[in-house]
């Protein structure tokens, strides 16, 4: 799977990334693990990733 994004959004992402000391590819991963409701993620962060999800893509419109 390839995702698009703006080279700010990208730079932003690593930005973070480093901040935590993980990957721009283990941050996503552990959203959609969250918003999916894989095995391994709580309950807290489900609702978390799902209220995100509905405000930002079911809600509104969202720009990337």
């Amino acid at each position: 799977m390839k995702i698009e994004l703006k080279k700010e959004t990208k730079e932003a992402l690593k930005t973070i990334a480093i901040h935590y000391k993980t990957t721009p590819k283990e941050i996503i991963q552990a959203f959609l693990m969250d918003l999916t409701e894989t095995p391994g993620s709580g309950s807290d962060e489900r609702d978390k990733a799902y209220y995100w999800f509905q405000r930002h893509l079911i809600d509104s419109e969202f720009y990337y």
